[in-house]
């Protein structure tokens, strides 16, 4: 499995809605928004990924609005 799709079924498993998921992304690919780091191992960026995806969800402004990276 690669980064990304671990990364987006860990964060659906997590609890977080696919559209959700893609309000968060907003056009980009989950691997360009949040990058692997060297030598990271997939399943911890998939467990990072989803971490800073829920920080991002739950920052989102009542408006709808997503702060920036």
């Amino acid at each position: 499995m690669t980064y990304e799709a671990q990364a987006i079924q860990e964060a659906i498993e997590s609890g977080m809605a696919r559209g959700e998921l893609m309000a968060i992304l907003d056009g980009q690919r989950l691997t360009e928004f949040i990058p692997p780091r060297s030598g990271e191992p997939i399943a911890d960026y998939a467990a990072r990924a989803t971490g800073e995806l829920m920080v991002r969800y739950l920052a989102i402004e009542e408006d709808g609005t997503v702060p920036p990276v």
